[in-house]
């Protein structure tokens, strides 16, 4: 994602449209983003591992954390 800025721009722009300001987005909003999920679909099916990593809830203490790992700026 780092080497595609469009793409990144993209995204960025479909989770503020779709969830503004929000520090917890619900469910539903999370699922009803479609560009959000064909990215991660698609950046697993490229760079898979052989193993499964489960994530669980306490993987990220908070959404904010996980919404700065995707829209964080790398400039």
């Amino acid at each position: 994602m780092a080497t595609k800025q469009d793409l990144q721009d993209k995204l960025r722009a479909e989770m503020f449209r779709e969830l503004g300001d929000e520090s917890e987005p619900t469910y539903s909003q999370i699922e009803a983003l479609p560009f959000l999920d064909n990215f991660l679909r698609e950046t697993l099916r490229v760079y898979a591992s052989g193993k499964s990593i489960p994530l669980s809830q306490s993987t990220f203490k908070s959404f904010e954390q996980l919404r700065y790992l995707l829209l964080c700026r790398l400039c």
